[in-house]
């Protein structure tokens, strides 16, 4: 499985966010998104699960774009997002078997996956609970067992340790190891440094370099320092105003 991104430019509307951004995942990466607020991260990912279409360029899994085959993209996606989206109605069970439907799993097999996962996060036993009653971090849970549960080539996992108790936290991380050993692709998206370990190849964050006399301009530059401090083989490609890559761990 390889996701590429080929001279993507995109945004809202007339705001590009998004800059001729070009980068490839392989099969069995562990990839991390990082940079400023703004900068496109979250963005990023949006145009890769197709929320957004890009002006330019071309996004593809397995050479094939969401417009060439739209059931088989997006069944290659299982995706996090930042803030959990649970419907108010379903239980957590209903949640599940929803999942199961939508990616045509088989439910033995699935249900296996599920439970194994509902033990680990202590969810096992609330099967039958609505949302309501969950807590935020509860819900991450429920939402990342949804997506690990399928079989999907890609996992995207938008600000993974929100609401996450430290158990959690490192459950979650062993369920992302397990899948970049089983051959899955993994795109993890944060902006803090935190639980750094968790990334094995290079991170990168695209984003638009706040020229000299920006007022982020100075907090950039010291974030990259700070970069390069913790990790000696973090570098700048760009320029003022253009894109910017970071490539940090290499060779990890």
């Amino acid at each position: 499985m390889t996701l590429t991104l080929e001279h993507v430019t995109g945004g809202y509307g007339n705001l590009q966010v998004l800059k001729d951004l070009n980068f490839t995942v392989a099969d069995g990466s562990i990839v991390g998104l990082i940079g400023l607020n703004g900068a496109g991260k979250s963005t990023t990912i949006k145009h890769i699960i197709g929320l957004l279409t890009p002006q330019q360029g071309k996004i593809t899994i397995d050479d094939k774009t969401l417009a060439e085959d739209p059931d088989g993209y997006r069944q290659a996606i299982a995706y996090v997002p930042e803030t959990p989206v649970l419907y108010a109605k379903l239980t957590l069970r209903e949640h599940l078997e929803l999942t199961m439907m939508a990616y045509a799993l088989d439910k033995d097999a699935a249900w296996a996956k599920a439970n194994e996962m509902l033990k680990k996060f202590r969810l096992d036993n609330k099967l039958d609970w609505f949302p309501a009653k969950f807590s935020k971090g509860m819900k991450q849970k429920v939402m990342i067992v949804a997506a690990f549960m399928t079989n999907a080539k890609l996992y995207i996992i938008d600000e993974p340790f929100t609401g996450l108790d430290p158990l959690a936290v490192h459950d979650l991380l062993d369920l992302v190891q397990a899948k970049k050993s089983g051959g899955r692709v993994c795109a993890d998206v944060h902006a803090h440094f935190g639980y750094r370990s968790a990334v094995r190849r290079p991170v990168c964050a695209a984003a638009q370099w706040p020229s000299p006399g920006h007022r982020q301009h100075g907090a950039a530059a010291a974030g990259l320092q700070a970069c390069r401090r913790r990790q000696p083989g973090c570098d700048l490609h760009g320029h003022d105003g253009g894109t910017l890559m970071r490539k940090l761990w290499q060779g990890a």
